[in-house]
């Protein structure tokens, strides 16, 4: 199974003539049982992110630089860490930093968007229940 650190409309294979992108949050027990039964296809750009994700999901994540291109029928996981800039060398995420897992799955345009609104809602409340507060991290330098 495809697994992917950021999404970009321009990943979609013609573009020009419509998509629907379908998302629906996972938890991540989900995303490992996911990633066992299907394998991993790695196009994880951020070393420091997927040692943290291969951590979290007991699975090598592999970084493997490489362009992405979606087409209908096509489903991948987003894997979005969200929180405090990950140093290079760091054992451990940062405060309030973790990852949000989706499923995309690349559909024919169509006229609904009532699951992109529901999305919308989802993402909201999670964020919400795990928002970062920057001024917990920040420490003041200097006398």
């Amino acid at each position: 199974m495809k697994i992917i650190n950021a999404f970009s409309p321009l990943m979609l294979v013609n573009l020009e003539e419509g998509k629907d992108v379908r998302f629906r949050i996972l938890d991540v027990s989900v995303v490992k049982e996911l990633l066992k039964e299907h394998g991993v296809q790695s196009y994880f750009s951020r070393i420091p992110l997927a040692k943290h994700l291969s951590d979290l999901l007991e699975i090598d994540i592999p970084v493997v630089r490489r362009k992405i291109f979606l087409e209908c029928g096509d489903k991948a996981i987003l894997a979005y860490y969200y929180g405090a800039p990950v140093e290079p060398d760091s054992e451990t995420l940062p405060h309030g930093g973790q990852f949000m897992f989706f499923y995309l799955e690349i559909l024919p345009k169509t006229t609904t968007s009532e699951n992109n609104e529901d999305l919308v809602s989802q993402i909201s409340e999670g964020l919400e229940a795990h928002m970062w507060d920057p001024d917990e991290d920040t420490e003041e330098v200097g006398g």
